[in-house]
């Protein structure tokens, strides 16, 4: 493709194709020549809107369906639903016309399911890059009473873990270096990829007194649980053997080397709730076919991994000790 930005047929077409859904409240979005999206703020019954952006770096396979999943979780954590996205696009030069459109139909699917409607960004060919990069700003709304932090859990609660640790790791490690590993796991790779939205889970939970939650990204379920109790002044005590670790993830950090506990979990859910809610909560879960257990709980200070040999001091985290591939 031409260095810079794209033919202005080809965006016209492709911004005309992929919109995801059509929201009422926007009054300007998605079009040529346009460098900003109006939103009428007084068509909202929610009073407060919710903003956030991650790229996607580290990996070119189906990136268009994680960029949105990624974003969309920060959201549902939050407690919220999303609204719109703006998208910016780096595409390097040896990339087509058609590749830039296969991945602007799946984001526009993504969006789809996530009810999210594309606003607008920006799309450049640049030589700065090797591989397509794309970062996503996404937007949400909710209603003040509903909003769950991360940093507020107390003293006493019980932390959840919801589905199987090491989720998205285990796709990317799959995809990186599975060349090294003994089995061929790609036809379980779906399974994975499929779980990797923690949309029904937060939906659950919006009938609980949750104090919490997290999705677990990079640094994994240590490095969720450094962040939340960190900002919220309390310490944290994890049983390791209560977490739940799918046969094929154990498998290939073995094989790696890699520590289940530090591996970027998107699809993993935790979050904390008073004692007295713990057999509620199960119970909706099961209901749901959706795996939860509870994993630990909130203590006054300090970070402690039990295994079967007792208390183990975790090492102080370090986002470097965290694994992205």
């Amino acid at each position: 493709m031409k260095l810079g930005k794209l033919n202005l047929r080809d965006l016209k077409d492709v911004i005309q194709n992929y919109k995801g859904v059509k929201r009422s409240q926007t009054i300007l979005s998605s079009s040529i020549g346009e460098d900003t999206c109006v939103i009428d703020m007084k068509a909202f019954k929610e009073d407060l809107m919710l903003i956030s952006s991650d790229p996607i770096t580290f990996t070119s396979k189906d990136i268009g369906k994680l960029s949105i999943t990624i974003n969309t979780n920060d959201i549902y954590a939050s407690g919220g639903d999303g609204y719109g996205i703006i998208l910016t696009i780096l595409i390097p030069k040896h990339k087509t016309l058609e590749d830039f459109r296969d991945l602007m139909g799946d984001i526009h699917n993504e969006c789809l399911n996530h009810n999210l409607e594309i606003l607008g960004g920006h799309t450049e060919v640049t030589e700065v890059v090797n591989d397509i990069v794309v970062s996503v700003t996404i937007i949400g709304t909710l209603k003040r009473e509903n909003l769950i932090k991360s940093s507020t859990s107390n003293k006493g609660d019980l932390i959840f873990l919801t589905k199987s640790l090491g989720i998205e790791g285990t796709t990317l490690l799959y995809e990186e270096y599975k060349d090294r590993l003994n089995c061929d796991y790609s036809k379980y790779m779906k399974d994975f990829k499929n779980k990797l939205s923690i949309k029904d889970e937060c939906m659950l939970l919006r009938k609980f007194n949750v104090t919490s939650m997290h999705d677990i990204t990079e640094g994994g379920i240590i490095g969720a649980l450094f962040e939340m109790c960190t900002s919220s002044f309390n310490g944290f005590r994890l049983f390791k053997d209560r977490i739940n670790i799918h046969p094929i993830t154990k498998s290939i950090c073995s094989v790696l080397n890699k520590d289940v506990m530090r591996l970027i979990s998107s699809g993993s859910l935790i979050f904390t709730s008073n004692r007295s809610n713990e057999e509620d909560i199960l119970r909706e879960f099961s209901k749901h076919n959706i795996e939860c257990s509870v994993v630990g709980e909130i203590i006054d200070g300090g970070i402690y991994l039990i295994n079967e040999n007792g208390e183990d001091n975790v090492v102080p985290f370090d986002i470097s000790d965290s694994y992205l591939l």
